[in-house]
């Protein structure tokens, strides 16, 4: 067996003990998952409005499904593995013990890909916030609920554009019904009905920048004066999101995930353990006695001859409790025997002066078939050993030592030449 450790009764109760107190917490754990899945939904349905082609509520409604069967399985286990853990109780769940373990095995490769999808779901949500991001941007001149959540989304996180502040140059986000489309200096600007400058919108405006802020002509230093560096939020939308979407939610959620993960482990093999020592001691005929317990199975154990003195411990067990032993030879039904065999010995001796001489194979006709002389065989050893008794009356019998067949046929040669 790979790491095998033999378990008393008590040590069974406390080791039953402490994977029913696993139980109940991996169960509230399953609990707060559920928590973290609910709180995953609101904060994209309110930070991340602007995502594009998104499927918001695959991560938060797989780590709810997930908590749910944290919550029933573990619940129904801490039941199993306490009761099983006590002789009294453990005739009834023991049987159910493997079916549960098998359970939860597949279980924890499903939290394992919970974790997983955490850590990895930053590409998903990334490319989608990028996609909304512009698209925002794009309908930013004409709707009114775009706008103003666009203008707080780069006020509260401190951001401008999407990757940079320069995607407000590529987009033409000015409303044209506020352009002086006659003015010379701005026709060269004018394309396809949009106009395209350096500008951006006054939400990019950094509040840390001592200078007042320039949200025209933001890459013409000679048009203004004292003008260092820009004065705006150089950090795209998308990266601000996601940074704080990441360090508060998909990491922790990860890192959360992946210990519920070890935990639920560490819980399969206790209850491995304890379920093999159950059924260990069960199979020595002892359910209050030690058993061997055990992760893996020695996969040479198909091969192994087992306990010799299994049969002998169950019977001697059964014999301190005073139980009924199968197919066992008492000394009285030795002794009924033994009169038998005396009475059938005294008959024969009565009869033909010699006493029984026990079963015979087929006659040996020692004159080439003829029938004239019969040679008995010598009775085997074993035989002769298990039928001797202190209370036999019968005179000794003479053993004849057995003859080979080419004695036989030497002797009935020799007849027959006298007879000649």
């Amino acid at each position: 067996m790979v790491f095998p450790i033999t378990f008393s009764e008590i040590g069974r109760n406390k080791l039953a003990i402490v994977s029913a107190i696993l139980c109940a917490l991996l169960a509230l754990s399953g609990l707060c998952l559920i928590c973290v899945g609910l709180y995953i939904q609101v904060t994209i349905n309110d930070e991340l409005i602007l995502l594009e082609n998104y499927n918001d509520g695959m991560l938060p409604n797989f780590l709810i499904s997930v908590g749910v069967i944290m919550i029933i399985l573990n619940t129904v286990t801490a039941k199993f593995a306490y009761d099983s853990g006590f002789a009294s109780t453990s005739e009834k769940y023991r049987l159910a013990m493997m079916p549960m373990l098998v359970v939860m095995f597949l279980f924890i490769w499903i939290i394992l890909a919970a974790s997983i999808i955490s850590f990895a779901h930053r590409s998903s949500v990334e490319d989608a916030l990028h996609d909304g991001i512009k698209d925002a941007m794009r309908r930013y001149k004409n709707t009114l609920p775009v706008k103003k959540s666009l203008d707080r989304l780069q006020m509260d996180v401190r951001c401008c554009g999407s990757r940079s502040f320069k995607d407000w140059f590529k987009i033409g986000w000015i409303n044209m019904d506020y352009v002086n489309v006659k003015d010379p200096k701005l026709k060269p600007l004018i394309r396809d009905k949009n106009i395209f400058t350096q500008s951006v919108p006054f939400s990019c405006c950094d509040v840390t920048a001592r200078r007042p802020c320039v949200t025209a002509d933001v890459l013409n230093h000679a048009a203004h004066r004292n003008y260092d560096s820009v004065t705006l939020y150089r950090k795209g939308c998308t990266e601000a999101l996601m940074d704080k979407f990441q360090n508060k939610i998909l990491h922790p959620t990860g890192s959360v995930v992946l210990i519920l993960f070890a935990a639920q482990t560490l819980l399969l093999m206790l209850l491995r353990y304890l379920q093999t020592s159950v059924q260990s001691a069960y199979d020595e005929g002892d359910p209050e006695g030690p058993g061997r317990g055990h992760v893996i199975p020695n996969p040479c154990g198909a091969l192994s001859a087992g306990d010799p003195d299994k049969y002998v411990k169950q019977g001697a067990l059964q014999k301190m409790r005073r139980e009924p032993v199968p197919d066992e030879v008492t000394d009285d039904t030795y002794d009924s025997i033994v009169d038998i065999d005396d009475t059938m010995d005294s008959t024969a001796a009565q009869a033909g002066g010699e006493g029984y001489p026990g079963p015979q194979g087929p006659p040996d006709f020692g004159d080439g078939g003829d029938g004239k002389k019969k040679k008995k065989k010598s009775k085997s050893p074993k035989k002769a050993a298990k039928r001797k008794s202190p209370k036999r009356k019968s005179p000794p019998k003479k053993k004849k030592s057995p003859k080979s067949p080419k004695s036989s046929k030497k002797k009935s040669k020799s007849s027959k030449r006298k007879k000649r």
